[in-house]
Order: structure tokens, then sequence, then C-alpha cells
């Protein structure tokens, strides 16, 4: 006879001094536990969440702690993706792309004379120079050939 899911759950977690129940089993490579439900793959937390204080639907099972891998229900909270990310921006772990990005995708430096932004689809972009320079020549040779 399979013991209850909670019994299972529970073997694998270890309880720290710290507060935080650390997930010791499969962790991602973000650092967040999973688990497998009925053949599904989900998130370590959001199991704990459900089985502790119910299901929460389609909201995020977010983190006091900030800890990936806690899974202890006290720390969770159900938000949606708007207050995941306050809650990130709050707490000072938002990481703007622009910030940390030094070069392209052709691994041209972003400098001041490499630089330079537009809108696309609503959005400020930044572009590097030199590819866009690449790109025009192709164009310009693109259609000198097909004349």
């Amino acid at each position: 006879m399979k013991r209850p899911i909670k019994d299972r759950f529970e073997k694998f977690i270890f309880y720290s001094t710290d507060g935080c129940w650390y997930w010791l089993g499969y962790l991602d490579k973000k650092g967040y536990g999973r688990v497998t439900q009925n053949g599904v793959h989900v998130l370590a937390h959001r199991f704990s969440y459900q089985i502790n204080k119910g299901d929460p639907g389609s909201l995020f099972v977010c983190h006091h702690c900030d800890n990936p891998a806690c899974v202890n229900p006290d720390h969770l909270f159900l938000g949606t993706p708007k207050d995941n990310m306050q809650d990130m921006h709050r707490k000072g772990r938002y990481k703007h792309p622009y910030k940390t990005m030094t070069a392209c995708k052709k691994n041209h430096p972003y400098t001041e004379e490499n630089t330079f932004f537009r809108i696309r689809n609503g959005k400020r972009v930044r572009v590097c120079r030199r590819c866009r320079n690449d790109d025009t020549k192709k164009w310009l040779l693109k259609l000198k050939t097909a004349s």
C-alpha cells in the first residue's frame, strides 16, 4: 500500500534552522524543486502550497524568503504575475537585461559610439550600430544583384 502523498513529499525536505524547508529532490537550473504528480512535472513549492493550504488555481506561488528551493508553506504566498514582478523589484532582485548585456549577439561591444536606441513594436530596444551597418550593406548588395 502506498504511503500518503504528503508523507512521500516530506521525505525530500530538509528542515533548516533559518526557517526554510529545503527541497532535497530534483532542482532545475534556476534552483526550483520539481516533483512529478500524476505523470506531470510541477514546481515543488507550488505542490507544497497545494497540499498544505489548498489549490492555488491559476495564481503564482511566490516566495517571501526568495529561496527557490524552499517549500515551507509559511514562506509562500499567492499572487498575480504583476505581484511577482513588483515583489522582485521591491526586493532589488530585478536586473534589467540592458544593464547586464555588454555586447550584441555577434559580440560587438555596446559602447556609446556603437549603440543607438529605436522603437520596435512600441518598446525601446538597443541596436548595435556595426550590425546595423553590416545588415544595410547586405541589403543594398542584394538589391544591386537583383537588378
